[in-house]
Order: structure tokens, then sequence, then C-alpha cells
């Protein structure tokens, strides 16, 4: 969408030692880019070709975004414009040029990712993450995605000054140092940073947020909180590539109330400065007065302390008696007994093999049925012990929508619908009817599914600004408990009738209230 910065121009040398100079200068500026060319370059995804574009030129960037969403989109570029006057007054001078920005609806996944090469750009998938344990903390999710983004962008655009003069020869090369020293450093320190401004100008984000605390706490607790080599990596043992957002912005957390908000933008100034790279430490210690490594250390004495103490006074409160059903997860999630009470179904993604729904005895013990997903699916059981659940497929060569699924008991899957959009499932009658959450233009609404024909009926249209998760029909069918998503970082449980209209207010308050359901009275 847009060309590279434009390249400066230098005059050229006449005197025959300035040309000896400059031919070494050369040699050894194209040695450093071969050198960086080597290096891995950012992921990027296709987008729809085929949608009806249009493009909002602001005074810093182009937003294009498809027609059928002018709304997201200009909602996009008011808030691109608010964080970037927010970044350049508390981080770091802007880049130059307008950056672009792509808002797309292809996808029903909740996403975004930032480009530096060849260009600045941002790329933001429209649906809002209202049913994520760990995104689902926001006041907007169009400002917490472009400021986490929009932060990457003025961090790895950042360069010292032999980057300046290789940029100036060469352009925007698909490099690390240094021409985007930056990229190389490790991820947490990059993912960590962006994080720490998502939730730094706003109230809510997800270092205001209770999972990322939880998931470092645990991990204190078990003896293995991880070290600053482990805590970029993805790898089968849980959390997998959550660690490097939560461990990298709390770490940030840690170290602005202790040293103050402005020595962030110092710290990567630091590290695009370097004529010797790599050193986190040194730019720590020219940021912070201490080491990264020594930092990281005092930081997980404090986090350790706090979450022994924690447990010491649950352990004072009293804490029920658990019994452990499942060992191999990196997540198991979405436990529903059978509705005879005899099984336990939930879904499981270990990290090595194909994400399944696994269903064992409600005592523990070996898996009796598994139900190959495309991802972590969503389910329910049916009042005949069938399942039925959501899952992302192509709809076409370019879009991944969610549908819904049912699979019998010999484990044979049926698909239910076609292009509907649909995640968060809840079973309801005789099985012959489901509630679900049907997904689109930035917002979702909520549906009613003929399980035999697929036919969808309205329960409660698309707004903006309103989000629904995890309906729950009750045993008679009469209502429906659901998480509703409000300004202000607002989930709460309501309840519906069975026509979709609200009866009840559950909860009322600033918090994660996800995932109601309903005993058998």
């Amino acid at each position: 969408m847009t060309p590279a910065r434009k390249r400066r121009v230098g005059t050229v040398a006449t005197d025959r030692s300035l040309i000896k100079e400059t031919h070494r200068r050369w040699r050894w500026a194209v040695a450093l880019a071969a050198l960086a060319s080597t290096m891995p370059a950012f992921l990027s995804a296709q987008v729809p070709p085929d949608e009806t574009w249009k493009t909002l030129t602001t005074a810093h960037f182009r937003v294009t975004f498809p027609e059928r969403i002018e709304a997201v989109g200009r909602r996009a570029a008011h808030r691109a414009e608010r964080a970037y006057g927010e970044l350049s007054d508390a981080f770091v001078d802007p880049p130059g040029g307008r950056i672009d920005i792509l808002v797309t609806d292809h996808t029903d996944v909740s996403n975004g990712y930032a480009q530096v090469r060849p260009s600045n750009r941002i790329t933001v998938f429209a649906r809002p993450p209202a049913d994520a344990m760990d995104l689902g903390y926001f006041d907007d999710w169009m400002e917490l995605v472009i400021t986490h983004e929009l932060a990457h962008v003025f961090h790895l655009d950042k360069t010292g000054t032999l980057g300046r003069l290789l940029r100036g020869v060469f352009g925007r090369a698909e490099s690390q140092w240094p021409f985007f020293p930056g990229v190389s450093i490790p991820r947490w320190t990059t993912e960590g940073l962006a994080t720490w401004y998502e939730s730094f100008f706003s109230n809510a984000g997800r270092v205001h947020g209770t999972y990322h605390e939880m998931l470092l706490r645990t991990a204190a607790l078990e003896g293995r909180f991880e070290d600053l080599d482990q805590a970029s990596g993805d790898s089968p043992t849980w959390p997998g590539g959550t660690r490097a957002y939560a461990y990298g912005s709390l770490f940030f957390e840690h170290l602005m109330d202790k040293y103050g908000e402005e020595r962030m933008g110092a710290f990567a100034d630091a590290v695009a400065g370097q004529w010797v790279p790599y050193r986190l430490n040194a730019a720590g210690r020219d940021a912070f007065g201490n080491s990264i490594s020594d930092e990281w250390r005092l930081w997980t004495d404090d986090v350790t302390a706090k979450a022994e103490a924690l447990r010491a006074q649950a352990q004072v409160q009293g804490t029920p008696a658990v019994q452990r059903l499942t060992t191999e997860g990196r997540f198991a999630l979405f436990p529903r007994p059978s509705p005879d009470g005899g099984e336990v179904a939930y879904a499981a993604a270990d990290g090595r093999s194909d994400a399944q729904i696994r269903v064992l005895p409600a005592a523990g013990g070996d898996v009796r049925r598994r139900i190959r997903t495309n991802a972590v699916a969503n389910f329910d059981w049916t009042p005949g012990g069938q399942i039925v659940f959501t899952q992302l497929e192509y709809e076409g060569p370019y879009r991944t929508f969610g549908d819904l699924y049912g699979a019998d008991l010999r484990g044979a899957v049926r698909r239910i619908t076609r292009g509907a959009r649909l995640s968060d499932v809840s079973v309801a009658g005789q099985g012959d009817w489901a509630v679900a959450v049907q997904e689109g233009g930035g917002t979702d609404g909520l549906v009613r599914v003929d399980l035999a024909t697929g036919a969808l009926t309205s329960l409660r249209a698309p707004e903006t600004d309103v989000y629904w998760s995890f309906p729950a029909v009750s045993p008679d069918g009469r209502w429906i408990a659901v998480s509703r998503w409000t300004p202000g970082a607002r989930l709460d449980v309501v309840v519906l009738d069975a026509q979709g209209r609200l009866v009840l207010t559950v909860t009322d308050d600033r918090a994660m209230d996800l995932a109601p359901a309903w005993t058998p009275d």
C-alpha cells in the first residue's frame, strides 16, 4: 500500500583519500546488509482482495477497510490519532511519514500485528475478544489493539546512527540490526513493552487484568517461574506463546513503578543506539541504572513472596478439596458433564497434537472418545449424548469463519451450518435447537439455531459496543444466561428469556464475569 521511505541521496567525493575511505565504508555496509538480509522477517497474512475497500487519510495514517464496516474503520482512525499523540508524548519520537492501518473482517479471530518493512503498517482483525480470558479485559477493543501495535511501530522503527546511515543507502531492508535493532531483541521485550502501553493509556488492558497475574503467580508457586532465557519461548508447556506477553508486560510494570514511566523511552533509545548489539543488560544500566538480569532476579523474588503470602492467606481461610481429572493438558477448557452425569467432556490442546474434544469418565480415567477439532472448540452436549461444537473452517480461499458441527456417539461429524460465523454454543430443549453467538462487522449478536436444518433466528441483533459470549440455556429452555460486554470493561452475566429479551442483570461491575452455568433445577 505504501512505498518505502524516500532514500537520502549523498554527494560524491572526488579526493582520492576520501574515495578510498568511502569504498572501505561501502564494503562494510554491504557486508552488514548481507548478514542482516539472512535474518527472519515478520510474518504477514493474506486478506481478501475481493472486498470493496475504502481508504481514509488522517494527519498521520492511511486507514483502509471494507466499505461495509466503514464505521469500524473510522473508529480505528480516531483511536490511532489519539494513540499517536499519547505515544509521541510518553514514549519516543514518532517515525516519519504516514502509517498504514488495514482493518479487516475476514476471520472470526481477534488479533492484530505490525510491520516496519517495507513500510510501517498495522493490520487489525475487527472481531472483539469478549470471550477471551487474557484479552477480554478492555475498555475499547480498537483502542487496545491499535495502541499495542502502534507501540510496536514506534519501537521497532527506531534505529541508531549506523542504522540511519544504512537505511539512507539501502532503504528499509528486510533485516534486523542495525537497520531495525528492536526486531532482534527477545520477544518478551517487544511484546511486553507494547502490552504495557496498551494498559498504560487506558484503565483496562492485560496489565490491569488478572489473567497474567494469575499465570505468573501459578508459575512461582509451582517453582517454575521463567528466567530471562525462557520468557520468550513458545512451547507445548502452558502457557505457550502467552508467556512473552505476561512476563514482559508485568516485568516492565515493575520497572516503571520503580524507576518512572519516562524510562521506557530511554530504554528503547539505549537499545536502538547500541554499536555492539544484543546487550540488554547494558541498555538496562543506561535506562534504569541496573542490569536487566539483576532486576529480573529482584522481580522474581518479589512475585514469589507475594504469591506465597496469598497462598498462606487462602490456606487459613480454607480451600475446597479438588480431584484432578486430567494431566496432559496445556489447555483443558470448557469442562461439561454429560446429561447422565457419567462422563465429562473438555476441549484439549496439548501443544503436540491436534486440538480435540475429549470425553472421559466423571470419576477420572482413560479417555473414551476423541473428536478432532481445528482449534480449541466451544461445545455442548445434547440430551442423547451427542456433542455439538463450533470451529473455524475456510469459507473460500480468503476467509475463515466459525460454524456449527455435531458429533454422534461413534465420533462421526456432521456440519450443521456453513458460513454462519458462529461461536459459543449452548444446546437447548430435546437437542433440537441451540443458542450461539454470531460474529461479523466488528461486533456480534445472539441467534437460535435449528440443529436439524441449520436455520438461524435472531435473538439479539448486533449492536455497536455490545458484545456477547458463552450463552447457557436453562434446563427447561425458558432462559438464557450469557456474558454481555458493555463499554467500561463491564463484562457481566445477564439473563434473557427464550426470545432474547433482558429479564435480569446478575452482575454489574468492572470485571470479567464469564461463562455462566445452570444447576439442574
